[in-house]
């Protein structure tokens, strides 16, 4: 009898073959069970709350209709529904993903597309500052501006921003006050990832990280 065979003559590496396939059907069902699981978990008191606002130091940030602190609203899986399928991310990343605060100091041509893809990736609580007033001539680079937003001497105000969130339109939050003075380390829990010249510091990001879910470990 050949070494390369065993049981039922089918090779080692027909073997091999159909762990991996049975192994890939196996994550598959259990992103199906994770997808269900959320749709049905309990939402605990996030319901009772209906004035829809979170906060990220002196901002309120509006979300979406829906979206709640404990799960995923079936909006929200049909929307991020390629996310949930990701191995390493998953409902529970998405979840961590709704529930985080991110402020954007910074709404010019760099600024201003990351605030964008930070909004459409589902953050729940995202806040821009930008001392600057918009002007025609800065749309050509400012992707989070709208023509008849351009206001003569300051930005959009909280009733006009809740009007254009409930619109439909994207959940952005600009805060542009200058009595805010922001210290980005004095926020509970937060990091500052300046943007410039990011690809070099990916790997002192990358350290953050680890270092902050050692402590996390560490505190439970």
């Amino acid at each position: 009898m050949d070494s390369k065979e065993i049981g039922g003559g089918s090779s080692g590496a027909d073997l091999l073959r159909e762990i991996e396939r049975l192994r890939a059907e196996k994550e598959e069902l259990e992103s199906r069970i994770h997808l269900l699981e959320a749709q049905i978990k309990p939402r605990g008191t996030a319901e009772k709350d209906k004035s829809g606002s979170c906060s990220l130091s002196s901002l309120s940030c509006p979300r979406m209709n829906g979206t709640t602190l404990s799960g995923l609203s079936p909006e929200m899986i049909h929307r991020y529904s390629r996310h949930l399928l990701l191995p390493d991310f998953g409902v529970e990343g998405q979840l961590k993903l709704s529930k985080s605060s991110i402020l954007v100091v910074g709404a010019g041509g760099l600024g201003s597309p990351v605030a964008m893809y930070l909004a459409a990736c589902g953050v729940g609580c995202l806040g821009i500052v930008d001392s600057d007033i918009v002007e025609l001539n800065n749309l050509h680079r400012q992707s989070s501006e709208k023509l008849n937003l351009i206001p003569e001497s300051s930005r959009i105000t909280s009733k006009e921003y809740n009007e254009i969130v409930n619109a439909g339109e994207p959940h952005i939050l600009v805060d542009v006050r200058p009595v805010h003075h922001f210290k980005i380390a004095a926020i509970p829990k937060s990091m500052n990832i300046p943007l410039s010249n990011l690809e070099d510091k990916l790997s002192t990001i990358d350290s953050a990280l680890k270092q902050a879910a050692q402590d996390s470990g560490k505190q439970k």
